[in-house]
């Protein structure tokens, strides 16, 4: 695949993150350190798109749409269509919320998809490191909020 629509969907997942968190602190209002939780990790998902748009003029300008990149766009776009059915749940609870939030920052696609990305694109690679750190202090965030809930789940994997 060429990197521009690469990142593109790259750009959609990270976006959609960010619809799911804003949807899960509207559905947790009454809870403020949930819904805290998920406001900042809702807006630090849209600072991890427009990083990503930024990425994506940087290609552009060096012409970079013709480098071929590896990245399961299949597994990207699952997990956008997961994150819409989510959304279309009316039952969902703190814990089942938590637990979702974890799994999607620490779904392959968003690791793997970012190493290809710094592979082919050495110059910003540093850029594109920053967002696995961001993706890593999601996890670790979440993780901390898990277990002050007393949610038992496995040990993140990231």
């Amino acid at each position: 695949m060429n990197i521009l629509p690469a990142l593109r969907t790259l750009e959609k997942t990270e976006l959609a993150a960010a619809s799911l968190y804003t949807w899960f602190h509207e559905l947790f209002t009454g809870d403020d350190e949930a819904a805290f939780l998920f406001y900042r990790l809702s807006v630090e998902e849209k600072g991890h798109a427009n990083l990503v748009r930024f990425i994506i003029r940087l290609a552009g300008k060096e012409s970079l749409d013709s480098f071929a990149l590896e990245l399961d766009v299949v597994a990207m776009a699952k997990a956008i269509e997961e994150i819409r059915h989510i959304q279309t749940l009316s039952n969902i609870s703190l814990r089942q919320a938590v637990q979702f939030a974890l799994d999607l920052e620490n779904q392959v696609f968003e690791f793997h998809s970012r190493k290809a990305v710094t592979a082919a694109l050495p110059g910003i690679g540093g850029l594109i490191q920053s967002l696995g750190r961001l993706d890593q202090a999601h996890v670790m965030q979440l993780t901390d909020f898990a277990k002050e809930r007393g949610f038992l789940f496995d040990a993140p994997t990231s």
